[in-house]
């Protein structure tokens, strides 16, 4: 079946249905999804004509969701022309719209508006809507186009600096690693997410690392299941090498900016889409199949690690626990050793090589080092990992 459906063989994918009323249930059941990720537009237009419901799934993953934010214009198209409800509430996420600005699908955004998106919905605190998000990821073309009908940001008051847990994350890192730059890198974030703010620590020595982190995330608790009582309040580290460039003008350039473009998002990630970071890890991909992160980057995935040595989760004042999660990139044979024999096998394997929690794009690749690495097999394994990873944020 998994053949038929992402091989556009229409005629044998409803044979199989005919013969098998089980493989429209269950966990590998998602023929539909598996045709969109496939771009099998007539397999998709089959399926929904044999019943498959074009509304299935959670807001954010329902077949429309999934072709926005692969930018599949015809088939966002067809999606529509068969149904498909536009979730303009989302999870916490802004809806169907916000996917397709995040995304720079300008086409996409118009067919949308078109069928009835409202482009001015706003969702979150502080509250964000599809203008926010062109002009946080830069896509200026689609900013215009919405400007030009009106489409204004929403109006909000920022949150006061240094209250609650921000001044409580600042001063644990600084009792931590050292002393917090009076400048923080707020200037860098678009003004539709002041919320978040980058805060820099600098290496006192040539060979230490500058720190960047996060304080704002704290400001909302995240979506946790039973159990994860502990991980509602999360802050992002990264390590950079010591002479990384932070200045406005190095950072124009996607070579630089990468990890600081990174930190941001995925700040911004588990409120966008009403979900948690994981109590043991979470593995974060830029795309599917992941892309290097800007030219010339060796690496396409993101590893994030609470707790990372020296910065344990810590008890604020008020009695919540803060974690701080650590970015560490993958390149992407690690990111395929991880789904064919899990995290903690990667992990084992950073430790018995001894990789440096710093970026460093010269580093080792554990995958091809040690010869463990092992290609994904046709077929379902990517769904098979994301399904059973349980408590990976994405």
């Amino acid at each position: 079946m998994y053949r038929a459906v992402t091989g556009g063989n229409v005629s044998e994918a409803l044979r199989l249905l005919d013969e098998d009323p089980d493989l429209r249930i269950g966990p590998y059941s998602d023929w539909l999804t598996e045709a969109i990720r496939s771009d099998q537009l007539a397999m998709v237009e089959a399926l929904i004509g044999a019943g498959f419901d074009v509304n299935c799934g959670k807001p954010i993953d329902r077949p429309l969701e999934r072709a926005v934010r692969r930018s599949k214009l015809e088939m966002v198209r067809c999606l529509l022309d068969h149904g498909a409800e536009i979730n303009q509430t989302g999870a916490k996420g802004g809806g169907t719209i916000i996917g397709a600005v995040n995304e720079g699908s300008l086409e996409i955004v118009k067919l949308l508006i078109e069928r009835g998106a409202d482009p001015n919905l706003s969702y979150g605190v502080p509250p964000r809507n599809a203008l926010s998000h062109a002009i946080m990821y830069g896509h200026t073309d689609i900013a215009d186009f919405l400007r030009a009908r009106g489409v204004q940001e929403p109006h909000f008051e920022p949150p006061t600096q240094g209250g609650g847990l921000r001044e409580e994350v600042l001063r644990y890192m600084e009792n931590c690693v050292g002393k917090v730059e009076e400048l923080a890198l707020s200037e860098i974030v678009p003004l539709s997410s002041p919320s978040i703010s980058l805060h820099v620590i600098a290496p006192q020595r040539p060979w230490e690392k500058k720190v960047i982190f996060t304080t704002g995330m704290t400001d909302e608790a995240m979506n946790v299941p039973a159990g994860g009582e502990n991980f509602r309040f999360a802050e992002l580290v990264v390590y950079l090498p010591s002479d990384w460039p932070l200045d406005l003008k190095s950072l124009r350039d996607p070579r630089n900016s990468w990890p600081i473009d990174w930190l941001r998002r995925i700040a911004r990630y588990s409120q966008e889409n009403d979900t948690w970071l994981g109590r043991h890890g979470t593995i974060v991909t830029n795309g599917e199949p992941p892309e290097p992160f800007a030219p010339g980057v060796p690496f396409s995935s993101w590893l994030l690690v609470p707790s990372p040595p020296g910065l344990e989760s810590f008890q604020a004042d008020d009695g919540r626990s803060v974690v701080i999660y650590l970015l560490f990139p993958l390149y992407p044979e690690e990111r395929k050793m991880e789904m064919s024999r899990g995290l903690v096998h990667l992990v084992e394997q950073f430790d018995r090589l001894d990789i440096d929690l710093a970026v460093d794009l010269n580093r080792p690749n554990v995958a091809t080092v040690s010869g463990l690495a092992a290609a994904v097999p046709p077929g379902d394994q990517t769904e098979r990992a994301e399904a059973q990873s349980g408590d990976r944020g994405t």
